[in-house]
């Protein structure tokens, strides 16, 4: 679902119209924060439908948590067994970016971090003890992992010739901008994950919690091993892991 921002939009009113027509349809859809929404936004929504959830800092935490799990897979990809060491650039500190960017420290990682916000980045690098990275600079910055936590469709063609890590693992929407993008990593033998399967956390910390009464800890934690099936599928099969994933995502919804 998407509000689209313009000069004459009135936030408050269009939220909160929004929430009325998201509690028509009686829980059948559910929603929650993302790029560009602000907690006055959310909280306008929640006016008019308990359909929606303010818990950003849960969310946030349990993409963090799934896309550690994912950048482990891609580690044990390599032979390696842990992360202490291992150098990361996170593009975007808001607020998935900087969960990851924490979650990233408390596993010894070496943190580069960027943000078109200069304050946002270097308040997030002094918290992480990481190091700010122009963002003009992060996609091609000598590290081991890429992860991209801001706008979607940074991987284009181009950029992914660029690109010095053996590995790609974000939060952010549709990374790779297309299938040939996609096809331009797998020749240069850089790992990537799906973000269907590395942003999954806050997806299964809903659906668990508000559709299921179920523990999401256990289904947030195998998402790595789902990472990890994935990416070895693909080398197999020598096709991308996004049509991996894809296949894999089609075959469930059948099943269903």
């Amino acid at each position: 679902m998407v509000v689209v921002d313009r000069p004459e939009l009135r936030r408050q009113e269009a939220f909160a119209y929004l929430g009325e027509r998201i509690d028509e349809l009686g829980g059948a859809f559910r929603t929650a924060g993302d790029l560009g929404t602000t907690r006055e936004d959310l909280q306008a929504v929640a006016s008019r439908t308990e359909y929606v959830s303010l818990d950003e800092a849960g969310l946030t935490a349990a993409v963090a948590r799934g896309l550690r799990g994912c950048i482990e897979a891609c580690a044990r990809m390599r032979g390696l067994s842990e992360l202490d060491g291992l150098r990361i650039a996170i593009q975007g500190c808001g607020g998935i970016g900087g969960a990851v960017a924490r979650e990233l420290a408390t596993a010894g990682a070496k943190l580069m971090v960027s943000d078109i916000d200069d304050a946002r980045a270097a308040a997030l690098a002094a918290d992480v003890k990481g190091e700010v990275v122009d963002p003009s600079e992060i996609l091609a910055a000598a590290v081991d992992v890429l992860a991209p936590c801001a706008v979607g469709g940074v991987i284009g063609e181009d950029t992914a010739e660029r690109i010095s890590a053996w590995a790609i693992c974000g939060a952010a929407n549709n990374i790779v901008a297309s299938r040939a993008a996609g096809e331009a990593l797998r020749h240069n033998r850089i790992l990537f994950v799906p973000d269907m399967i590395a942003s999954a956390g806050a997806i299964v910390l809903g659906v668990c919690r508000d559709y299921e009464g179920l523990d999401p800890e256990p289904m947030i934690a195998a998402l790595g091993d789902t990472a990890y099936t994935v990416m070895q599928d693909a080398e197999r099969s020598g096709r991308t892991p996004q049509a991996m994933a894809e296949e894999r995502a089609r075959a469930r919804i059948a099943a269903g």
